[in-house]
């Protein structure tokens, strides 16, 4: 069973390479990381331990790729 918290997910995105951009047709290559981070109290002092999502909380995160 889950328990209920607040959490600060820390979430960066960073370009490593952008390729070829067609501005007629509004499409770039890209190559990036997306990286989310947050600390869950319940592992905190715990060594050796499989992270199990279905136990523990994680944030359902969702990358969206929008026009204006």
């Amino acid at each position: 069973m889950l328990i209920a918290h607040y959490c600060k997910v820390r979430v960066r995105c960073i370009f490593l390479r952008v390729g070829e951009i067609d501005t007629l047709n509004e499409r770039y290559y890209a190559e990036m990381l997306f990286e989310a981070s947050w600390e869950e109290p319940a592992l905190k002092g715990l060594t050796n331990r499989t992270f199990d999502p279905a136990v523990y909380w994680t944030p359902e995160l969702e990358l969206m790729n929008g026009i204006g």
